[in-house]
């Protein structure tokens, strides 16, 4: 009788060898496809944001530096502040203006008194460094220091950026208000030719409206000051913050009224204006300069009262690094130098101009 032996045959040492390495491969190119989605994912999540934000920020100051000047129905000079807002905060320097400029303004019980800056509502044009009356005021390149000097609610704010501008706008909303906060200031327009500036909780009461008038509304005053600092940043959300992220700010004049930070856009790096000037009368704009004369003295330099437009331009910035990236793009934009960063950031350019309707109109009316 035979008797049949069978063997079990286990793999050579070879063959694990081959097959050992074959899983390694196979482990390494998942890998690799892994961390490359991961970074084509980081990177795309970073650019869209970068885009939304600097599209926002963009949007943002058009529409503040384009509807500045902007007092709904207060289409006159002729207007009334309310004792209230006596001594209310500012955030111009030297700003303090008194009522008895032409066409002054009359405090509620018609006795002259000073009155902030921010509440000065009818300009000639735009403000440079000089405490007239504007709609509009600019620091242009603003250091640190003189950005704070010259709008002192930024002082004590970390990080300012330089070489940005700093703008402070001041309109009304696009609509009126139908229920009022106490703590708010409104502008409304009083008979045909008068306007009030009050307090949310006296503005009725200061100047009582006419009956059946539609077109006595009250409109929410919203003076902003637009600037860029750096704000230190968790973006690697391990609590810790890890990097000084370039974020677009504002003041804006919240219930008090006092002024207060309102951060809207991160990434955006600078901010610069470049203001159209009507040299000739015709109401277009000439040439645009980044500079005005705002003492009016300088006949070589345009000044305040040709301003018809304004050219906008954002420099964005993703938030975060990327270590495969070198930025070594140069980027050119208003009287800035010519910046290349050589940096792990990605950036992008935007820019739009406005027509600055309000202000242009009430130069030609001579307000």
């Amino acid at each position: 009788m035979e008797r049949t032996i069978n063997r079990q045959a286990g793999v050579t040492l070879v063959e694990l060898m081959i097959s050992l390495l074959l899983g390694l491969l196979i482990a390494i190119g998942l890998a690799t496809l892994f961390s490359q989605n991961k970074r084509s994912f980081y990177q795309n999540e970073d650019l869209a944001r970068m885009m939304e934000d600097g599209r926002f920020a963009l949007q943002e100051l058009a529409r503040d530096i384009g509807m500045a000047g902007f007092y709904a129905e207060l289409a006159s000079p002729s207007w009334q502040v309310d004792a209230n807002l006596n001594g209310a905060p500012d955030c111009r320097a030297g700003g303090a203006v008194t009522t008895n400029w032409a066409n002054p303004g009359l405090r509620v019980s018609n006795a002259p008194f000073t009155v902030s800056w921010t509440y000065a509502l009818f300009p000639r044009g735009l403000d440079g460094f000089t405490p007239e009356q504007a709609t509009l005021a600019v620091a242009n390149n603003a250091t640190a220091a003189n950005a704070a000097a010259e709008f002192p609610c930024l002082t004590g704010l970390a990080n300012l950026q330089a070489d940005s501008d700093v703008i402070y706008t001041k309109r009304v909303a696009g609509a009126p208000s139908n229920t009022l906060d106490g703590n708010r200031v409104y502008i409304a327009r009083r008979g045909p030719a008068q306007g009030v500036l009050a307090l949310g909780s006296t503005i009725t009461a200061s100047i009582p409206k006419t009956a059946g008038d539609p077109l006595e509304n009250d409109w929410e005053f919203q003076p902003k000051v637009y600037y860029v600092r750096n704000i230190p940043t968790d973006i690697n959300l391990d609590g810790t913050a890890d990097l000084d992220v370039p974020t677009l700010c504002r003041m804006v004049l919240n219930p008090g009224p006092v002024f207060g930070e309102d951060c809207i856009a991160q990434g955006i790096e600078r901010f610069q204006i470049e203001w159209g000037v009507d040299s000739d009368g015709d109401g277009d704009a000439n040439a645009y300069v980044s500079a005005l004369d705002a003492s009016l003295t300088n006949v070589a330099v345009p000044d305040p009262n040709e301003v018809v437009s304004a050219r906008i331009h954002v420099l964005a910035r993703s938030i975060r690094p990327d270590p495969t990236y070198t930025n070594t793009k140069t980027y050119t934009f208003a009287d800035l130098p010519a910046y290349t960063p050589n940096d792990a950031f990605y950036r992008r350019l935007f820019s739009t101009t406005v027509l600055v309707r309000n202000v242009q109109g009430m130069n030609s009316l001579a307000f």
